[in-house]
């Protein structure tokens, strides 16, 4: 008898399932206050969210290494201001990075970065070590994992929050560019999670449920935000890495559906004509 799922040759269902109704895609979602409130329920709901996500994630042979899961927040003012030295100006943005935990090559790559910026008439206000906890993570997210900062950044002159958010995304380029071109042993941990005047982004290769305890900074009551979106990777035609997780700097996707499909079918999935912002 013909499976539910099974295709005839004319390539249609035989059975009461459309096979294009299937879905491979990873889990994301969105928690938001619509009447505009900032609080940190929301982030506390979009964390709960994620360790609900659990079905459409998936791990590899070790049970608690992630293919990867993070959230985006609109940017905690004051957490920032409380955790932070540094006077903070209205206008500034806070990076999150990857580097490596090798002393000497994060040295090295803080000091590109801050050069670089400079070049765009950015000045860094104060670096800060991101408290993590891997207590729980498997062996595989351990052993690749990063050492996780955070940058505070200002322009240095007076402009328009477009103008900044346009020469943030210049100078992260450029600085992945000049990463790229330098002789920096580890260089390959360097990663820019996020770099925004609007939002910040903790992520990880983590499962949804591992996310808070690995970001202490997630469950501390001044981090407080008006939308939490969230993503648990679901891995099908790459290795989970701590950079591929999810979010992507300002967007959440559920690609794999459509290589998924794409593949199945012999066609080659639709490319961005125009350089996105992300």
């Amino acid at each position: 008898m013909p499976q539910p799922h099974d295709l005839s040759s004319s390539g249609r269902s035989q059975g009461l399932a459309d096979p294009a109704d299937e879905r491979s895609n990873c889990g994301v979602g969105v928690v938001m206050d619509l009447d505009g409130a900032v609080d940190h329920d929301v982030v506390a709901d979009g964390l709960e969210l994620l360790v609900n996500l659990e079905h459409r994630g998936t791990t590899g042979a070790e049970e608690n290494t992630g293919d990867g899961a993070g959230i985006m927040l609109q940017r905690p003012d004051a957490f920032f201001d409380a955790v932070l030295d540094a006077d903070l100006p209205d206008t500034y943005a806070v990076g999150s990075l990857f580097l490596p935990r090798d002393d000497d090559a994060r040295a090295s790559l803080i000091d590109l970065a801050e050069s670089t910026v400079a070049d765009y008439d950015l000045e860094v206000l104060e670096w800060r070590d991101v408290p993590t906890n891997n207590d729980g993570l498997g062996e595989t997210a351990v052993e690749s994992e990063p050492d996780v900062w955070q940058v505070a950044v200002a322009p240095k002159d007076d402009i328009s929050n477009e103008d900044f958010d346009r020469r943030l995304y210049v100078a992260r380029r450029a600085l992945e560019n000049s990463v790229e071109a330098a002789d920096i042993e580890n260089k390959e941990r360097f990663y820019v999670c996020s770099l925004d005047s609007d939002t910040i982004v903790y992520k990880g290769l983590l499962k949804g449920e591992q996310v808070e305890s690995y970001y202490p900074d997630l469950s501390d009551e001044r981090v407080e935000s008006n939308f939490a979106m969230v993503h648990e990777r679901f891995s099908t035609n790459t290795l989970g890495a701590w950079h591929l997780a999810h979010p992507y700097r300002n967007i959440i996707t559920t690609g794999s559906s459509t290589r998924s499909r794409a593949t199945s079918t012999g066609c080659e999935p639709a490319r961005p004509t125009s350089k996105a912002r992300c």
